[in-house]
């Protein structure tokens, strides 16, 4: 199925915006778009629908951002449910050194990386009752673990960090915690260190391909990272070791390092497959910083009528990529969606 994009510059602000000061969008202007990819007008306007606003927006008065410690992972099996191990989860706040990133810096910046002990895991379930029926993920995570060298590491695991639906109906408080959770999924995978759990349909999977998507936008921003002492971005819990080794990647392009960097983070699909996940990143990012480039004395965001239409032939182009892919349910993914959008957003400086 193919999609015809929106010619990028062909159109007026007045056409774009109801309200061109406030850059409110016009999303009827968009709609024969959202029709052509089967998008719904309103998860389109739920994805975007804040990016163009004079000010970020607001955190949520609630949070719920937990991790497992791999001590405690240790006691365990397989993947143990969030049920089984909820008072034993560390709040985010109580990591030294752990801050969630939150939207992406449009100028990079060398705190983007932070140093903190924690990894996020993105795996396969094994089966649709349970990720790690027979322990098999919790043996890999230990095994590439053990050669990390902290004090603690903490974990982000699905099953184990939230609350998951089950045969029976969720709690008020657990449903609410789990929407909370995955509101913040974006920041959550920019904030840690990646480990992949390979599956030989990971990238098929709309979960994994959004995770993995999202780390990705993560590093967009850095324009160049190699695999030596002077980035931050190899300095997390896992690779810290390969640096402290004095280990020097032989890449000499971005897409190389990425590339060799995420193979050992356990990306078991091909350089190409990667470089096409990425590509639309670059682009879209690159376009960004472009639009806010234009704008008299380099004012972020000055460019919006030109990068809009960038913006949302992305947002279809994704969710024409995400029919395909396995997913529970079409809620799940209009989440996946959400994710990806939310994971290219930048803050307002």
């Amino acid at each position: 199925m193919g999609y015809n994009g929106i010619y990028e510059y062909g159109q007026s602000m007045d056409d774009m915006f109801t309200d061109v000061k406030n850059r409110v969008i016009n999303f009827e202007f968009f709609r024969e778009y959202f029709d052509q990819v089967s998008l719904p007008a309103n998860l389109a306007e739920a994805c975007v629908g804040d990016m163009f606003q004079p000010r970020p927006r607001r955190a949520a008065h609630k949070e719920f951002v937990k991790f497992i410690r791999l001590s405690t992972l240790r006691r365990h099996p397989r993947l143990p449910r969030f049920q089984d191990v909820r008072r034993e989860l560390v709040d985010y706040r109580e990591i030294e050194a752990f801050a969630l990133q939150g939207a992406l810096s449009l100028w990079g910046g060398d705190d983007v990386f932070s140093d903190s002990p924690c990894v996020f895991v993105s795996h396969r379930w094994q089966s649709p009752t349970h990720p790690d029926p027979d322990g098999a993920q919790t043996a890999t995570i230990l095994d590439r673990l053990n050669q990390v060298d902290e004090p603690e590491v903490y974990l982000w695991i699905d099953y184990c960090c939230l609350p998951q639906r089950g045969g029976r109906p969720p709690s008020r408080t657990d449903a609410e915690q789990l929407q909370i959770g995955l509101r913040r999924l974006p920041e959550i995978v920019k904030s840690c260190d990646l480990m992949i759990l390979h599956s030989p349909d990971y990238l098929s999977r709309a979960w994994c391909y959004s995770e993995l998507f999202v780390w990705l936008c993560k590093i967009a921003e850095v324009q160049f990272t190699d695999n030596d002492k002077k980035s931050k971005l190899f300095r997390s819990a896992q690779t810290r070791h390969l640096v402290a080794r004095g280990h020097q990647s032989d890449a000499h392009t971005f897409d190389d390092a990425v590339a060799k960097n995420l193979k050992f983070r356990g990306f078991g699909g091909s350089r190409e497959d990667l470089l096409q996940m990425y590509s639309p990143i670059r682009s879209y990012t690159h376009d960004m910083a472009d639009s806010a480039n234009y704008a008299a004395g380099g004012t972020p965001f000055g460019g919006d009528d030109e990068y809009l239409p960038v913006m949302i032939n992305f947002l279809c182009r994704s969710w024409l990529m995400l029919q395909p892919m396995g997913c529970t349910t079409r809620a799940d993914l209009e989440i996946c969606l959400q994710v990806m959008m939310d994971g290219l957003k930048y803050s307002r400086l």
